[in-house]
């Protein structure tokens, strides 16, 4: 930051409702028109820039920033803006040592402040890290039980479909009939063809089965 940065620029970094040229050029009590014509820019420009995001210093916002008499980087809405506390306290060294003229103290005091910031940020870093690595190994997590269930569907995808075909048959056998087949009974029935083989634990596949005749009875039914 230039040495010429205006004496309340802990206030202007602090302020986040307002665009930082707007609060820049209000703190050193310029109107659009007169910062406009000093800067040598178009007004509606500036105007412009006042009431929208900036995140790119050109030529004429360096005008700008050299009549305000700061840094281009500070008109930028992407410069780092310290957390209000951070600056309060800084501030308040600023105010202790205001009557005073001892460098050597403030100098101390102010690398104090400095360490105390740069712990309490990588402390935040520290916890921002954790949680990225956490939601990585959910998602990791997540792709992998989805890769799974498409493995699993893959592996089950040709006996379903017979399945499917042998009960599609003993569906229209009973609606001639004037029956309706129910998936229990159909389950039952297809656990004793013993020319079939089932891909499911034996332990589960009574649920398994009935689980998929009653979805497909669902599909012939709305078909029928």
């Amino acid at each position: 930051m230039s040495n010429k940065t205006p004496p309340n620029i802990i206030t202007i970094l602090s302020t986040t409702s307002e665009n930082k040229i707007k609060a820049l050029r209000k703190a050193k009590g310029f109107s659009p028109s007169r910062l406009a014509k000093q800067a040598k820019i178009d007004k509606e420009q500036l105007l412009v820039w006042e009431s929208s995001r900036v995140e790119l210093i050109t030529s004429e916002l360096s005008k700008i920033a050299k009549v305000l008499q700061v840094d281009d980087d500070l008109l930028l809405d992407g410069a780092a803006v310290l957390p209000s506390a951070d600056l309060r306290q800084l501030n308040y060294i600023f105010m202790q040592q205001k009557q005073k003229a001892d460098i050597s103290l403030l100098q101390t005091q102010i690398l104090n402040w400095a360490v105390v910031l740069l712990h309490n940020v990588r402390k935040e870093w520290e916890n921002m890290r954790a949680s990225s690595f956490a939601v990585i190994a959910q998602m990791d997590r997540k792709q992998k039980a989805i890769k799974g269930a498409q493995i699993r569907d893959n592996r089950y995808k040709e006996f379903r479909e017979k399945f499917k075909e042998i009960q599609y048959k003993k569906f229209l056998e009973e609606k001639k009939k004037g029956n309706q087949l129910k998936a229990t009974r159909f389950a039952n029935w297809f656990l004793k063809q013993k020319n079939i083989s089932i891909p499911y634990a034996e332990s589960n596949q009574l649920h398994k089965l009935t689980q998929l005749a009653q979805a497909n009875n669902r599909e012939f039914n709305t078909h029928s």
